[in-house]
């Protein structure tokens, strides 16, 4: 992706070019229903092909921000928070968020409302992890303008976060909340963020909506995302994949071995994945598979069991399945 500032009548644009190389159903995804962390975008054709706009004149470089104004413990904590609001978002909405641009100089900052707005790529990927620890080292180091973190005990705490091979954005967040960051405050607050109400996306609600009849004919009260019957693993590209969520438990891996459930590609595993149930829960456990088992973006560990609800993306390799 080849990007460059533009001005077209007065308003600043992001002007973004290159071979197109997202699926159909990213961009029907993010015109129906565009997570509020995505920035709004055309595309057009121009002379060197297919571009795309993203429109940034209500918006202010991360970057030229902390420039500006100069990264702290709390904004730097706020960050954390943005990015990984952000992932679960996109994986809510069906959208791989390997496809968020993970850079301060394209990432934008609403002043007003002080929150982190995103480019949505449409022409490339990159391995999320990675882009996330470029970010966030970027951005702990002195590299606007002199500002940085002069907390150096602080900052080598969180280098040491940033390093780790299990790294992510939600994870650094939840080590934080419980105090293993050095001289961490108590009852740290942010001052300068109002907390804002969680939304019910809309898989969530459209989930709601489909099992409320069956909630009303046998007067159960157990949430939605703790009921087990007639669940299925459905695939993203392609609805007529479904993996069922048995009693007995399902092995994923390659057609050719014949598991109990086969996938039709290289990339997975003879044996890549178990789903099973237990304790009136469903869990996944990658079973040492090579390309990996991944829960909402994040790789599970090997042989270790993850718990998954109704709207969870769960991919194997680059197979991509929403429970529900």
């Amino acid at each position: 992706m080849i990007a460059e500032n533009t001005i077209i009548q007065g308003k600043n644009f992001l002007r973004a070019s290159g071979a197109r190389n997202d699926p159909g159903y990213i961009q029907r995804m993010i015109i129906s229903c565009k997570p509020s962390c995505l920035i709004k975008f055309e595309i057009f054709n121009g002379t060197a092909g297919e571009q795309v706009l993203y429109r940034t004149d209500s918006y202010v470089r991360l970057s030229e921000y902390l420039s500006k104004n100069g990264m702290d413990r709390e904004l730097f904590r706020q960050i954390l928070k943005w990015v990984s609001e952000t992932i679960k978002e996109c994986t809510e909405y069906l959208l791989p968020p390997e496809r968020l641009v993970m850079e301060s100089d394209l990432i934008y900052i609403d002043a007003d409302r002080i929150e982190l707005k995103f480019i949505f790529s449409l022409f490339e990927s990159r391995e999320l992890r990675q882009s996330m620890k470029n970010l966030f080292t970027s951005i702990l180091g002195n590299y606007y303008s002199g500002y940085g973190i002069n907390d150096e005990r602080f900052r080598e705490w969180a280098a040491r976060e940033i390093s780790k091979n299990d790294f992510t954005a939600s994870r650094m967040l939840a080590v934080w909340e419980y105090s293993n960051e050095p001289d961490k405050p108590v009852n740290w607050e942010l001052h300068f963020v109002k907390e804002q109400p969680k939304k019910i996306t809309f898989i969530k609600n459209l989930l709601e909506k489909t099992f409320e009849s069956k909630e009303k004919d046998n007067h159960e009260t157990m949430p939605i995302s703790q009921k087990t019957e007639g669940m299925f693993l459905t695939g993203i590209c392609s609805i007529d994949t479904k993996i069922p969520v048995a009693d007995e438990g399902v092995t994923i891996g390659r057609q050719m071995l014949k598991q109990d459930y086969g996938l039709f590609n290289s990339g997975i595993g003879k044996a890549h994945a178990r789903l099973y149930k237990m304790d009136g829960s469903v869990y996944i456990t990658d079973m040492g598979s090579r390309n990996g088992t991944y829960l909402n973006g994040d790789r599970l560990e090997k042989q270790s069991p993850r718990r998954i609800e109704r709207g969870d993306i769960v991919s194997f390799s680059d197979e991509e399945f929403i429970l529900c």
